[in-house]
């Protein structure tokens, strides 16, 4: 069975975003690095996702683009993600990023999607950018997406840095989009973490809205990254799903595994840990069934351009 990890990023640094925003963004360079080295950790090329998936078990990936604006300041050349996958075809596709607010939008994605071989939009990130996905501007980007028939990725939920705004990011507006583009094929990234209660209500109201389950563990505190002051993985992890499987809805397979920038092999351990965490605390565990589906199938009905 074939397991792809739906959120892969990559890109240079300090190449595609200003080293100054980003090392504001996270605080500083952490101590005991050397600027080769913070380099080096901070760049995120093939060869290394390759490493990463091998070493999780992870047959497949999708990296996606990133354009942030000026709050991160990170811009990924759409070429430069192309190049990265090329020399890899089973193992790596690779999803576009566009400015929405930019005129040219809807004709980089299709020159993308048919020159360049995306099988994907994303990640898109209004908060990032300063927009709202349900602006009418942005229509015209999804015309195009549907008529290309690829999925569109989606960061509808809150960012962190401190000059973005949350009401460019609320749920409201992907409510509004999933309804009026009902033919356009939606994954939420991260859940829309912290707002995954929500987020579990649209994905059962509409049937084009699906999420990737990437950064759950981080936020959980399951991270060798940024590890957090107390752990207790119940609350942006466990409980999540738990709740996301009790939803009522016509559709229970649409959670896809990712692992954005978190090694895939923690996040699938952070995941594995969900039933025996459940059990201890006395609450109803998630079918094994479900979880096999969320690594091994879900994917294949948003992502038909890549290859099982």
């Amino acid at each position: 069975m074939t397991i792809l990890d739906c959120h892969v990023h990559t890109w240079l640094y300090p190449d595609h975003y200003p080293g100054d925003v980003f090392l504001k963004f996270i605080g500083g360079r952490p101590p005991g690095l050397s600027e080769a080295q913070f380099k080096e950790a901070s760049t995120r090329r093939a060869p290394r996702i390759l490493k990463e998936m091998k070493e999780a078990g992870v047959d497949k990936a999708l990296v996606v683009g990133l354009k942030s604006g000026t709050t991160l300041g990170m811009d990924v050349p759409n070429e430069f993600v192309a190049k990265e996958v090329k020399s890899y075809p089973d193992k790596l596709s690779w999803a576009c990023a566009v400015n929405f607010l930019d005129p040219n939008a809807p004709a980089e994605v299709e020159r993308c999607v048919k020159d360049l071989g995306a099988v994907a939009l994303g990640e898109i990130g209004p908060g990032y950018g300063f927009f709202r996905i349900d602006d009418e501007r942005c229509f015209p980007v999804y015309e195009v997406v549907r008529s290309l028939d690829v999925p569109m990725c989606i960061h509808a939920g809150p960012t962190i840095p401190s000059n973005t705004m949350l009401k460019y990011t609320d749920l409201e507006a992907l409510d509004s989009v999933c309804a009026n583009f009902p033919e356009l094929k939606i994954v939420l990234c991260h859940f829309g973490e912290p707002h995954c209660e929500e987020a579990a209500h649209l994905m059962a109201k509409h049937t084009n809205l699906y999420a990737d389950i990437s950064m759950l563990p981080f936020a959980a505190g399951i991270s060798t990254i940024f590890p957090t002051t107390v752990s207790y993985p119940y609350f942006a992890l466990d409980h999540p799903l738990l709740f996301y499987f009790s939803v009522p809805a016509r559709n229970r397979d649409k959670l896809i595994f990712g692992s954005d920038v978190q090694h895939p092999k923690e996040a699938i351990e952070g995941f594995q840990g969900v039933n025996p965490r459940l059990e201890k605390m006395g609450l109803p565990k998630i079918p094994q069934d479900a979880f096999d589906r969320i690594f091994h199938e879900n994917w294949k009905q948003v992502f038909t351009k890549i290859k099982a």
